[in-house]
C-alpha cells in the first residue's frame, strides 16, 4: 500500500497532513502552549469586560444602549429622557391620576414607538415593555439583580405601583368581557 504524500494525494487535508508530519515535537509543543495561552488570555479579557462592566452598573451607569424615551448624554452610560420621553411620562402619569383610559394610553404610546422606531408593535405594547423594565422607574437591571441608576426615571414607584393596580384591573375587565361575550353569543 502507498503511504499518502502531497505527490499522490492532492486533496487539502493531505497537504495538511503531511505538514503536520513534518512538525516536530518541540513545534507542536509550542503549538499547543500558544493555543493555551491565547485561550487564558481571551478569558481574563473576558472577566475584566465583565467586571467592569458590573462596576459601571453599580455605580449606576448604564451598560446597555438607550431605552425608547432617553438619548445619549456626554457621560457614556448616563441617559437623559428627551421629548418623546416626557410626552410618554405626561400620558402615564395621566393614566396614574385617572385622567385617562388605559385604551388611549397604549395607543398613545405605540403611536411614539411606531414614529421612534419605524417598527410595528406586535404582541407586546410599549406601555407593557414600560411596566417590565426597572429602568424607567430608575434601576438597572444586570444579570438578574437591581441597581439604583443615576439617570431620571421616567415615572415613580409610587406612579409604578398605580399603574400595575389599574392595569391588573384593565386585564380582569377584559377577561370577565370576553367570558361574557361567548356566553352571549352562544
Amino acid at each position: 500500500m502507498v503511504q499518502p504524500t502531497i505527490t499522490n494525494l492532492s486533496i487539502k487535508g493531505a497537504k495538511e497532513m503531511s505538514k503536520q508530519e513534518k512538525m516536530s515535537a518541540a513545534d507542536k509543543f509550542k503549538k499547543n502552549i500558544s493555543k493555551v495561552l491565547s485561550q487564558y488570555h481571551s478569558e481574563q479579557m473576558s472577566e475584566t469586560v465583565k467586571r467592569g462592566m458590573l462596576n459601571r452598573v453599580k455605580s449606576g451607569y448604564a451598560v446597555t444602549r438607550p431605552p425608547l424615551g432617553y438619548s445619549k448624554t456626554e457621560t457614556p452610560g448616563l441617559y437623559e429622557l428627551n421629548n418623546n420621553g416626557y410626552c410618554a411620562r405626561n400620558a402615564l402619569q395621566a393614566l396614574a391620576n385617572g385622567k385617562t383610559n388605559v385604551g388611549m394610553v397604549i395607543a398613545y404610546l405605540d403611536m411614539f414607538y411606531h414614529v421612534m422606531t419605524g417598527i410595528e408593535h406586535s404582541g407586546t405594547t410599549w406601555l407593557e415593555c414600560i411596566m417590565s423594565d426597572p429602568y424607567y422607574v430608575g434601576y438597572i437591571s444586570y444579570k438578574g439583580q437591581l441597581f439604583a441608576g443615576l439617570h431620571e426615571p421616567l415615572i415613580t414607584e409610587d406612579e409604578h405601583k398605580k399603574l400595575l393596580t389599574i392595569l391588573a384591573r384593565q386585564k380582569e375587565y377584559n377577561s370577565l368581557k370576553s367570558v361574557a361575550n361567548s356566553i352571549l353569543s352562544n
